[in-house]
């Protein structure tokens, strides 16, 4: 529950260290070639804060492609790679203690750094977090984000 959120989560709690990945098989405006506002990939939030998360998503719109975004009360920080349509489709997120890595991968087996990671979050070290797939849509356009291939393991 993140307020002013607009689209579906769908989450697993976890104390343990992690590595979630998927595959985004297809998002809004992939298929014609159209730029948009609709995002889809990897949420980590804190349940006990929830406007306190870490995403690693695609969103075309603007040509920012894969995307990192970083939210705690008082800080907001985002980064892309700035490569619109033509986005790396998977994405891992792996939790080890206080660190937080985002990656990204054209085939799945070789993993690059995204912009700004690791990011240190010292409250998280050890603590339960949801992490799972999310899709939103903003200026008030519709979207959808079509995953496969998810992996989780400790």
């Amino acid at each position: 529950d993140i307020p002013g959120w607009q689209g579906p989560f769908l989450y697993k709690e976890m104390i343990e260290d992690f590595t979630f990945e998927l595959q985004v098989v297809d998002v809004a405006g992939l298929r014609s070639a159209t730029r948009t506002s609709s995002e889809a990939g990897i949420l980590i939030q804190d349940p006990a804060n929830p406007r306190s998360y870490l995403n690693n998503s695609v969103l075309t719109g603007w040509n920012l492609g894969n995307l990192v975004r970083f939210v705690t009360p008082g800080q907001h920080v985002e980064k892309n790679v700035g490569n619109g349509l033509v986005f790396e489709p998977f994405l891992q997120v792996q939790r080890r203690g206080s660190r937080i890595y985002l990656r990204s991968s054209t085939d799945g087996s070789l993993w690059t750094d995204l912009p700004g990671s690791p990011f240190s979050v010292d409250g998280w070290a050890g603590k339960n977090i949801r992490v799972g797939i999310y899709q939103t849509a903003n200026n008030n356009q519709l979207g959808y984000g079509i995953f496969k291939s998810l992996k989780l393991w400790r």
